[in-house]
């Protein structure tokens, strides 16, 4: 939950915020309800309640939002935006609206998976071998798999990207190893 690597799409940046409201709304409501009715026993038990409710809520915003940011290839600090009086809503509206890059970027999760992955190193000969119309399959070397299709069988191309042999998604090839892509989505 409090992990902000990655990048995240527009649904779930909204589904996100829309978390973060309903944590820290009752949050609220029971903190009132209890100074309320408990004094001050209740009104320590309720700011209690409060801290943690907008604690995991703003963490759970400025996550979202930075990974949000991710998904423009651009770092989480551009999230420190919404600190500035009157951005929040821009910076929320820009959020939403824009798509996210296709393809990897420098933020992709499976783009430190594959860096960090020594299974995917014997994948280099397959893939440097598959130049042309020849397919290499991941499987036998790495663990590389289409994210659109499920395909683990590509065709080199030069340029740095091989082809998908189901879906013709372009898939990076990254000093040899060979990377997993984003399905590009209304959504996305």
């Amino acid at each position: 939950m409090f992990d902000h690597r990655g990048r995240i799409g527009r649904v779930e940046f909204l589904e996100a915020q829309i978390i973060a409201l309903f944590i820290i709304f009752p949050s609220v409501g029971i903190a009132t309800y209890l100074v309320s009715v408990g004094g001050a026993n209740g009104a320590w038990v309720g700011l209690l309640i409060v801290i943690v409710g907008g604690f995991v809520s703003v963490v759970l915003t400025f996550k979202s939002f930075a990974q949000r940011f991710h998904d423009f290839d651009k770092t989480g600090d551009w999230t420190l935006l919404i600190l500035i009086p009157f951005f929040y809503f821009p910076v929320l509206l820009y959020c939403l609206l824009k798509p996210g890059d296709d393809g990897v970027n420098h933020y992709d999760k499976s783009l430190a998976e594959v860096l960090h992955d020594s299974a995917l190193s014997s994948s280099t000969e397959n893939i440097n071998a598959g130049y042309g119309s020849e397919q290499s399959s991941a499987a036998s070397g790495g663990s590389a798999i289409c994210a659109g299709s499920g395909s683990e069988q590509f065709s080199a191309v030069s340029g740095g990207s091989a082809v998908c042999s189901e879906c013709g998604a372009k898939v990076p090839i990254l000093s040899g190893r060979l990377l997993n892509h984003r399905v590009g989505s209304a959504w996305k």
